[in-house]
Order: C-alpha cells, then structure tokens, then sequence
C-alpha cells in the first residue's frame, strides 16, 4: 500500500492552533460583556448571578454574527475614507464595530433579562453605555492585533491546501503506478518487446 505523507495529511485539516484564538476569544467577550452589562443593569444582587449565565449564553450566540461584519464594515470604512492612513482607518473601525456590536449585545441581554415594557430603554442604555468602554478595548483588541492574526492564519492554511493536494495526488498515483516486479504487466511489456525486436529482425 502507498505510504501517504505526513504533510499532506496534517495540511488537509486546520490545526489546533490556528483555531484555537477562535474558541477562546469568543466566549471571552461574551463573558466580559454579559457581565459588565449584567452589573449594570441588576447590580450584585441575588439575582445576578441568573441573568448573567442567560446574558452570558445570549451573547454568544450573537457575537460571532456580529464579529462576521468587521470585514464588511472595514471595506467600507475604505471604500469612504480610504485616503487617510491604515491607523486611523483602522481606528474608525475599532470605534464603529464597538458600537454596532455594543448596541446588538445590549439589546440581546436587555431582551433576555427584562420584560418590553417603559423600562426597556432605560436598562438597554445602562448596559450599553457602562460596557462600551470595554467594548472599545475589545474593537481596538479585535481590528489591531486579532484580525490581522487570524487572516495571517487563514492565508497560511489556504497556500497550504494546494501543496497537500498536490501530495496526496502523487501519493495515490505513485502507488497506483507501482507493480511487482514479475507481474502480469511487466510480463506483457517484456514479450511486446520481445516481439518488436524480433519483427525488426526478420523484416
């Protein structure tokens, strides 16, 4: 049986350490967000404890919906200010992310933890605007250091799609052109020379 190679196999799936800021930062956030906005809302009472772990599961469910938009979100902060420098381009991201994201995630636990009545704008402002300047540290976080982390990442496992294809074709070719010596083919093509030579012979 062909021996398939090592690379090719480990380049075919993404590694645990390309996902892994993935599956950390995520509930992450939430868990900072929901208890921030939590706090704010409901204090340190008996209570908080509840709302928090329905916030907590609230926010991360929305979050990465949410953090799917930076992309779109930076192509368009380009596409209208495109001329000013990559910083604060992407400066103006950071600011306009936190507040989309800030206002959807507030809405979220606000929805979850309180009914629909007068009261819910008033609770939705106190969670929003006592968590918006860690959801500004967050966006900083997010457009300066873990985006560009994470498409270097992504960039790196798609080059390496092609050479792992390329192995694994060469692997499955290689042994499907491989045949024991003394075989049936390698038989048929010593008597079709055979016969070529004897042919050339008595022409």
């Amino acid at each position: 049986m062909p021996s398939r190679s090592p690379n090719a196999v480990s380049g075919s799936r993404p590694s645990l350490r390309a996902i892994l800021p993935d599956l950390v930062l995520l509930p992450s956030i939430a868990l900072l967000l929901s208890c921030i906005m939590t706090w704010a809302q409901v204090g340190f009472t008996p209570e908080f404890l509840a709302r928090w772990g329905r916030g907590f599961l609230t926010t991360l469910v929305v979050l990465p919906c949410i953090l799917a938009c930076l992309g779109a979100v930076e192509k368009l902060v380009d596409q209208v200010i495109g001329g000013l420098h990559w910083a604060a381009r992407k400066l103006v991201v950071a600011v306009v992310s936190a507040c989309i994201f800030e206002t959807v995630i507030a809405l979220a636990v606000t929805a979850v933890g309180h009914p629909l009545d007068a009261s819910f704008a008033g609770n939705w402002w106190l969670a929003f605007s006592r968590s918006l300047p860690a959801g500004l540290l967050i966006g900083l976080f997010m457009c300066f250091y873990m985006k560009p982390r994470m498409d270097r990442m992504r960039q790196a496992a798609r080059a390496r799609q092609p050479v792992a294809r390329r192995l694994n074709r060469r692997a499955r070719d290689g042994g499907q052109r491989r045949l024991p010596s003394g075989g049936a083919a390698h038989s048929t093509r010593r008597l079709m020379a055979w016969a070529a030579r004897v042919s050339m012979l008595v022409s």
